[in-house]
């Protein structure tokens, strides 16, 4: 009937288009039309209705969507149809339109998407533009497009990143890229970066060097940041080891090892590593019954403190705590049960959730963060001792493998020095050496002892590695200059161990 231009009573004009139509529809499809029609507004009475606001082409689609109920969304006009459809109160059709723009987000579109749907008030469609943006931060962040974002969006994206040095490089590049109206947000924003958290050498080199901090306000915060640093770094640092039957023992005068109260643990080949309070332990079997809890060792109040329960039950995993974040990785579920998952305890909001499983399930693998990536070296398979090498993708939750270990290097110890990884002790008397930018591998000098499940750590910028079965010896290591030593403190026990760490006490 509207092609046929038959009992048409009004004529919608956009641009120099002119479509005729039946109010009767318009009104009975579009909220829009039907307040303008029953109501006393002057283009009820008109024979034409000029909407300017609306082109031709998408006047024409919306009029045939009105008639038909379908309609056609692409690249070329979801923006503007969305803007159309906003006018005319077409809530489905911006729902629609939402969920296609939600399928061609990408690192170069987020920003955008993100203020469009902050303008159209698309929940959906924001969330989703989010989500990418907090992925792809690293490649936008000096881009003029991460300067377009409003303040809202940006808070909330500055406050998912772990890291509060990345937090202030990312207000920076904000404040910057928005223009001299921003200058003045600048110190209310700075809440947002934990300063205490940063490095002294960050704060030295870039949060003083940054002319916005230079603002009483911005001054007492640099202060307080920097007292915080100086009384952390006061405490003094201790040994701390703990054998596979869960006795521990500390350190704190280089000369003798006190025990320290053990009530919260009673299991064997449990895993332990190091936090920011002082170290955490989970897992661990009785009579190859797995375990799933973890207790956290707050060293300054000298207390345990339960944190929740594992996913999988397990004992000989690993363990790495990196940036709030509690990585579990392999171990066994049984006396010949070999474990693959890996899992993740957010310590901010005592959150589990499950990671990209392991290619194989593997016991004692070591693990390692080296600036921002994390590896796991050997451990043990269905099949026996492993060299294999693996790196986690935090960003897409898969693993990838690297050059194997050029030797097994059973029942050994790895850390991290100068953004290499040190594998040392075991049954071989291993010391090799990884570096991760280029992928190889080289063989260094051994070391005197085995250490068999000997751990091992950097200390005062060197390596040590003590115990294991056989040997009360702690061995030095200087990797500038490919040597080892023995200290003249011994370890409080010789047989199998389960971690050394140093923690503030």
């Amino acid at each position: 009937m509207r092609a046929a231009t038959e009992l048409v009573d009004v004529i919608l004009v956009f641009g120099e288009a002119k479509i005729p139509c039946h109010k009767v529809v318009l009104a009975g499809t579009c909220d829009f039309f039907r307040a303008m029609f029953v109501t006393e507004m002057k283009e009820s009475r008109s024979a034409e209705v000029q909407i300017s606001e609306i082109s031709a082409d998408i006047g024409l689609t919306l009029v045939n969507y009105l008639y038909s109920g379908n309609i056609e969304i692409t690249k070329q006009n979801a923006q503007a149809l969305l803007a159309a459809c906003n006018m005319l109160l077409l809530t489905g059709v911006k729902k629609d339109i939402a969920k296609f723009l939600s399928s061609q987000i990408c690192n170069s579109n987020c920003v955008s998407f993100v203020n469009l749907a902050r303008f159209y008030e698309l929940t959906s469609l924001r969330k989703a533009a989010h989500k990418i943006l907090i992925k792809h931060w690293t490649e936008l962040i000096d881009t003029k497009e991460i300067g377009e974002l409003q303040e809202v969006d940006f808070v909330e994206l500055i406050k998912s990143l772990d890291s509060q040095e990345d937090r202030f490089r990312f207000l920076q590049n904000w404040v910057r890229l928005g223009g001299s109206d921003r200058d003045d947000r600048f110190i209310d924003l700075i809440e947002h970066v934990t300063l205490s958290k940063c490095s002294k050498e960050f704060i030295c080199n870039v949060v003083m060097d940054e002319e916005r901090m230079n603002h009483p306000k911005g001054m007492k915060l640099i202060q307080k940041a920097l007292q915080a640093l100086m009384l952390v770094q006061s405490l003094h640092e201790s040994l701390v080891v703990a054998n596979r039957d869960g006795n521990a023992w500390m350190c704190s005068d280089n000369k003798t090892w006190k025990s320290i109260e053990w009530h919260a643990h009673e299991s064997t080949y449990f895993s332990g590593c190091s936090s920011p309070e002082g170290f955490i332990i989970s897992g661990g079997h009785t009579n190859y019954n797995p375990k799933s809890y973890c207790f956290s060792y707050v060293a300054l109040v000298k207390q345990w403190r339960l944190l929740p329960n594992m996913h999988i039950p397990r004992f000989a995993h690993a363990s790495v705590y990196y940036q709030d974040k509690l990585y579990i990785i392999g171990g066994m579920e049984s006396q010949h049960g070999y474990v693959d998952s890996v899992e993740r305890l957010d310590a901010k909001i005592m959150r589990r959730e499950d990671l990209c499983d392991l290619p194989q399930g593997t016991s004692t693998p070591l693990v390692v963060i080296v600036k921002d990536r994390l590896f796991v070296l050997g451990g043990v398979t269905k099949v026996g001792h492993s060299k294999m090498v693996l790196e986690y993708h935090f960003k897409n939750d898969d693993w990838e493998e690297r050059s194997a270990m050029p030797e097994e290097c059973r029942s050994g110890a790895a850390v991290e020095f100068d953004g290499f990884i040190f594998v040392v002790g075991g049954r071989e008397k291993s010391c090799m050496r990884y570096d991760p930018r280029r992928d190889n591998w080289d063989l260094l000098q051994r070391t005197t002892f085995p250490h068999m499940y000997g751990p091992a750590m950097v200390w005062n910028d060197v390596i040590i590695v003590g115990g294991g079965g056989g040997t009360h010896a702690i061995e030095e290591y200087c990797p500038h200059s490919d040597t080892w030593s023995t200290w003249q403190l011994k370890m409080p026990y010789s047989g199998h161990l389960r971690f050394i760490l140093k923690i503030k006490s």
